[in-house]
């Protein structure tokens, strides 16, 4: 099921407006709600790619199957992670 038609909802939202001009922001998001909001920064925003950090695969992993949701699998990439610890020697 896709809901790619929701994300447009968010355009008159005053804290999705308020973070659409910056370089980086912090909006602090419930977690069911994450995907729908992301989803809609990137219906409403100039910039692409809108590039996402959290902190763990499994984390990415759901994000991006919540987010195929809102736009559809042709929009979302998810980069792999590294198969090295942050500090070792050895370069990814």
């Amino acid at each position: 099921m896709h809901l790619t038609s929701l994300p447009k909802l968010l355009r008159d939202e005053p804290a999705v407006l308020e973070v659409l001009g910056r370089s980086s922001a912090v909006l602090a998001v419930p977690e069911p709600a994450r995907a729908f909001t992301i989803a809609g920064l990137s219906e409403v925003s100039r910039r692409s790619p809108l590039v996402v950090a959290v902190p763990t695969s499994g984390d990415a992993e759901r994000l991006v199957r919540d987010l195929t949701t809102f736009l559809g699998d042709d929009e979302v990439d998810l980069f792999p992670a590294w198969e090295t610890l942050p500090f070792e020697r050895v370069s990814p």
